[in-house]
């Protein structure tokens, strides 16, 4: 990994471009892992945007070197020179951008179940009249549809946080968000899902109807944007008047 695959975590920063051109690989030290003694070094920085230069730092570095936030706005990095002497070449050309404070991003996910129907549209489903364009285009391509809301989840997290999640009745979510500029300065979302679901479904769902267990996704999506992140089957036993049907995952992100 090299300079470049920094710019693409230092998302909120829009640094990448000045990033790559440092010419130097933060990954160089692997051909002289037995030669180069580990150390551990503390950098400053604005504590408004330490958690994200964590997480991007982190992400550029990799295992086995570690990079973590200790007290207000103060990274501890583990590594050989090789990396050190990266780690301060790129926190020098963040701190002479001065970065704005990351933003805080309201994320919400629709588990919505589907089965072969023509009920109501979503406008006049409970919960799902938010969620109805993103509805819409999976009838296009799937046919009439039945939809039923299974549960929505929403939380609130700053970028670069690592451990953002909720508990639902019936699904959990975690996810580790950033932002970053497009080349014509909007923004755009980046975020690792993890839904895990619990089995048992909702008091409206059939007795024999098993939920799916769970689903990652990475993805990226304009604030506003709705996107369906995945598509797994709704399991029953079989019996006479059972319908295949699918659970969809539908995500928002807003700033």
């Amino acid at each position: 990994m090299n300079l470049r695959a920094v710019g693409r975590g230092i998302l909120w920063f829009a640094i990448g471009a000045a990033v790559a051109a440092v010419p130097i690989l933060l990954l160089q030290h692997k051909a002289r892992v037995p030669r180069d003694p580990v150390v551990i070094r503390s950098y400053a920085v604005a504590p408004e945007i330490a958690r994200e230069m964590k997480f991007a730092l982190g992400e550029a570095v990799g295992p086995p070197w570690r990079v973590n936030v200790v007290g207000d706005g103060l990274l501890l990095v583990s590594g050989p020179e090789s990396v050190q002497s990266g780690v301060q070449s790129i926190l020098a050309t963040v701190a002479a951008k001065k970065p704005a404070p990351t933003p805080a991003i309201l994320f919400e996910i629709w588990l919505v179940s589907a089965s072969s129907g023509t009920a109501a549209t979503p406008n006049n489903v409970p919960g799902l009249a938010e969620v109805g364009p993103a509805l819409a285009e999976i009838r296009k391509a799937q046919g009439p549809l039945h939809f039923e809301l299974v549960e929505k989840l929403a939380l609130q997290a700053r970028a670069g946080d690592e451990d953002s999640q909720i508990q639902g009745a019936y699904a959990s979510m975690r996810f580790t968000p950033t932002v970053r500029h497009d080349d014509a300065g909007n923004p755009v979302i980046a975020a690792k899902f993890n839904v895990q679901v619990i089995p048992r479904a909702p008091p409206s769902f059939p007795p024999t109807v098993t939920l799916p267990g769970s689903l990652k996704a990475l993805v990226e999506l304009r604030p506003g944007q709705l996107i369906v992140i995945g598509q797994s089957s709704l399991t029953s036993r079989p019996i006479a008047d059972s319908t295949p049907a699918q659970m969809y995952y539908i995500v928002r992100a807003s700033l």
